[in-house]
């Protein structure tokens, strides 16, 4: 079951990646840059060094769920 934790903030972020074809800009949200970052590079399957840049969107508000 999923369960209401109250009003949540998170930032967006624009992260771009730099691979063998080129480079992919791919947005996410984070607590703080570095838990974007880390989705991003999860999600590609990255190492840290495939960071090219970081832009900061700023906060997005809302509701937190957690659970199923």
């Amino acid at each position: 079951d999923s369960q209401l934790i109250g009003d949540a903030e998170v930032n967006a972020y624009t992260i771009t990646l730099k691979h063998d074809r080129g480079t992919i800009a791919i947005q996410a949200t984070g607590s703080d840059e570095r838990a974007a970052i880390l989705k991003v590079l999860a999600w590609e399957g990255a190492p840290d060094s495939a960071v090219v840049s970081v832009e900061d969107h700023g906060p997005i508000r809302g509701n937190a769920y957690v659970g199923d």
